[in-house]
């Protein structure tokens, strides 16, 4: 984190303090729990996202000042900040304000425009969430209860992290607590209503997602790419596949994944399979895999490369010369 000064408050002698980094995508997430401390941070990129979980704090940069309670949050712009805290527990990350406005146009879907607030989220200091934000409220403990659970899982591999996509989650999250009008989604009554259009649009996706099987894709990206809101899209898949869009990505990659095992080139192992079919964790890989067939990915590769050793000694028999009769 970009901190330029940690000052004790109170008897040094009596002051203590913990801290936790943990990295998710292309998040940062820090975490501490302490004495009363003055916490200062020069200009940073991105805008700051501060949780305050426990005892009190006092937000401070330029003219701004904002008091934060327990179960309070704020994001603010990365202009150089202090923090002023009782005995206190909070967290912080930051977040690309870019990404963050994609996000919610990928959740909003084609005819989404931020309003209101979206000049706050770029320049000023926002409390999240808004007074009388009843809806806000349980987003920001959903997002709250969200870091320690990547703390809990982190420890059986960053793959795991990366493959459930949790820095996306945080970003959707966050989103919705900014721009409350997200929060419903589109009605997929308007965007389905040209049963052409919408068909033409998923074959497009369907490409799109075959193609990129190898890469990491979230349900942000194929909003993008689709140009659908989450429900919307949400409701094409399960009126066209009978799952969602996420659930569907997940069937091509075991389905790519049980044609190479069967058919393995010749340095072809479960790990590079795994990797080449959009997988980070090997362990998570093999899961699914068995979940879906009832068998070890390894079992399948050994079975397809006796196969393949069958049908090369078959074809070398064919093709050999054969002297002729004396």
């Amino acid at each position: 984190m970009p901190i330029s000064q940690i000052q004790a408050l109170g008897s040094e002698a009596d002051w203590w303090h913990q801290d936790g980094h943990l990295g998710c995508g292309d998040l940062h997430l820090a975490a501490w729990l302490g004495s009363p401390l003055l916490l200062e941070s020069h200009g940073h990129e991105g805008h700051c996202v501060l949780l305050q979980h426990g005892g009190q704090a006092e937000w401070r940069q330029g003219n701004d000042c904002q008091s934060l309670n327990p179960g309070e949050a704020l994001i603010g712009p990365g202009h150089a900040w202090s923090l002023t805290t009782s005995l206190s527990s909070s967290s912080c990350f930051l977040a690309d304000p870019h990404r963050l406005l994609r996000t919610a146009r990928a959740m909003g879907g084609p005819h989404w425009r931020p309003v209101g607030r979206a000049e706050s989220v770029l320049h000023q200091p926002l409390p999240l969430p808004v007074q009388q934000d009843l809806a806000g409220h349980g987003l920001l403990e959903a997002l709250s209860r969200l870091l320690p659970f990547i703390s809990a899982i982190a420890h059986q591999g960053e793959g795991l992290v990366q493959a459930l996509h949790l820095d996306d989650q945080i970003y959707r999250l966050l989103a919705a607590l900014v721009f409350a009008d997200l929060r419903d989604g589109e009605s997929p009554l308007p965007a389905l209503a040209d049963r052409k259009r919408t068909d033409a649009c998923i074959d497009e996706l369907v490409d799109f997602i075959r193609l990129n099987l190898h890469r990491r894709l979230c349900l942000s990206d194929l909003e993008r790419q689709s140009m659908y809101s989450r429900r919307a899209l949400h409701y094409a898949f399960r009126a066209r596949f009978d799952c969602s869009p996420m659930q569907w990505v997940r069937k091509q990659r075991l389905a790519r994944a049980l044609d190479r095992l069967q058919n393995p080139l010749h340095a072809e192992t479960v790990l590079s399979v795994s990797l080449a079919c959009g997988y980070r964790s090997l362990s998570q890989f093999s899961v699914d895999f068995q979940r879906t067939y009832q068998r070890k990915p390894s079992e399948v590769l050994r079975r397809g490369r006796i196969q393949n050793q069958s049908a090369a000694g078959a074809l070398d028999f064919a093709s050999a010369d054969v002297a002729p009769a004396p």
